[in-house]
């Protein structure tokens, strides 16, 4: 909370430009780890800055902060981590939702940007942009002639891996180019005409094209391994804009080196900074630093977002936070959840939503306000629960949504319930009939409930 008359107290640990830092300051008290004169390393200032009086509540991050117990056993104040990164493979999202700790992302900022990155990487490796202006700037034109000739991009099959916010974009970005979209995905969605291939090796078997668009956790790292590359094939190019790790860059290494496929657009590593040698002298690979995501119009609307983040947490904080549990698989808004960190001792759930999951909520003012991600009951219902805006959990993290259990069997908005949790007895309600929602129920001593 804030101090006394003051600013709320923010710890800040990445670096960031004049205008956001003075942002930043306008608002908030702010604990700068890059701040001039500043010489603790990361973890002994975190714990420093929590042994102040008020303490931080909220910490701002990058990709290349790890929140993990350690971490959060530094800052024991915390309870919102907003992590300026697309990402979420730094930060320990069960060991947040076993303390409460809230987490949002860059969510949507970056995707546009991303999106015709991809499409630019793409063709300079199919049409030679970067190596041709290479070769004329040496004089080489004048000394040897034409440079050799690239492939067009219209026609080619394009398999994307990760059909997300970036995904898909890059997916329109390529079909006005007259390419054939496949993807692989978590399940098939039924928004998209593209085929689904459930297998990676599969669909970079009817590919000439893989871009890599996934997050990064165990099931995707090195998900483009050696038997992907070469079922990818000879004339096969590779475009990596998720992270470094999704590919086995060992292996892709000597793919290009051995000419098992023709090319690579990379803008991001397995062992950032540290890029393989090998790679620099390769004309056919087009490398960049990481900055798919930048973009002076991005930069901007980052610090409007990660601002709004602080000041939707902030605004709500005097909320007691009451996570409930709830069941892998049961639908929001016609989605599956794709997956559910329980915490049963103390009812915390955190569930990662499909990209396209919003739900309709009901302020306890009355008012109608979209958002991604948590239930503020209605002013007849007596608990405490934290209200997160749209725009702290605008990101891959949905957020913990708040579901209270109920038996199997029991119907919602007309559908029953597969797999709940158990505890309370049938008979219990709740009014949606404005919303879309199967899954949840309440006691009925609550009586009718309208607040999501």
């Amino acid at each position: 909370m804030a101090a006394a008359g003051g600013k709320p107290a923010v710890l800040l640990l990445r670096p960031v430009d004049a205008p956001f830092a003075a942002a930043l300051r306008d608002r908030f008290r702010v604990l700068d780890l890059y701040a001039p004169g500043q010489a603790l390393p990361a973890l002994a200032f975190v714990a420093a800055a929590a042994a102040v009086p008020e303490p931080p509540r909220a910490t701002v991050i990058w990709g290349g902060v790890r929140v993990d117990a350690s971490f959060l056993d530094a800052a024991p104040s915390l309870r919102c981590v907003v992590s300026t990164a697309a990402g979420l493979d730094h930060i320990d999202l069960a060991e947040c939702a076993r303390r409460g700790v809230a987490v949002a992302n860059s969510g949507e900022v970056y995707s546009t940007d991303v999106a015709d990155y991809a499409v630019g990487l793409l063709l300079d490796v199919l049409r030679r942009v970067s190596a041709s202006e290479r070769y004329v700037r040496r004089g080489s034109w004048a000394a040897q002639g034409d440079y050799p000739l690239g492939s067009k991009l219209g026609g080619k099959r394009v398999g994307i891996i990760g059909l997300g916010n970036i995904g898909s974009r890059i997916a329109k970005r390529l079909e006005a180019f007259g390419c054939i979209i496949h993807y692989n995905s978590r399940k098939p969605k039924d928004s998209v005409s593209y085929k689904y291939f459930p297998n990676v090796h599969e669909l970079a078997a009817e590919s000439d094209v893989l871009v890599v668009a996934c997050a990064l956790n165990k099931a995707t790292r090195h998900i483009v391994n050696k038997d992907v590359l070469e079922a990818l094939g000879k004339d096969g190019v590779v475009v990596n804009i998720g992270r470094g790790a999704n590919i086995d860059e060992a292996e892709l290494v000597i793919a290009l080196r051995e000419g098992k496929i023709a090319g690579a657009g990379l803008d991001v590593f397995e062992h950032e900074p540290k890029v393989p040698a090998e790679l620099f002298s390769m004309e056919n690979v087009v490398l960049s630093r990481h900055v798919a995501v930048l973009t002076e119009e991005s930069r901007s609307d980052l610090r409007a977002h990660t601002i709004g983040n602080l000041e939707a947490f902030f605004s709500e904080l005097h909320r007691a936070e009451q996570w409930l549990p709830c069941e892998e698989g049961v639908e929001v808004g016609g989605a599956a959840m794709s997956s559910i960190v329980p915490r049963m001792d103390s009812g915390v759930a955190t569930a990662l939503w499909p990209d396209s999951t919003t739900l309709s909520m009901e302020k306890s003012s009355g008012g109608t306000d979209h958002a991604a991600g948590a239930w503020l009951p209605s002013p007849t219902v007596s608990l405490p629960f934290l209200y997160l805006s749209r725009g702290l959990l605008a990101g891959e993290l949905r957020g913990a949504e708040q579901w209270l259990p109920c038996e199997e069997g029991v119907e919602v908005c007309g559908d029953k319930l597969d797999r709940v949790a158990d505890g309370l007895r049938r008979g219990h309600t709740l009014d949606v009939d404005r919303l879309s929602l199967k899954g949840c129920m309440v006691p009925d001593s609550f009586g009718p409930h309208r607040g999501l």
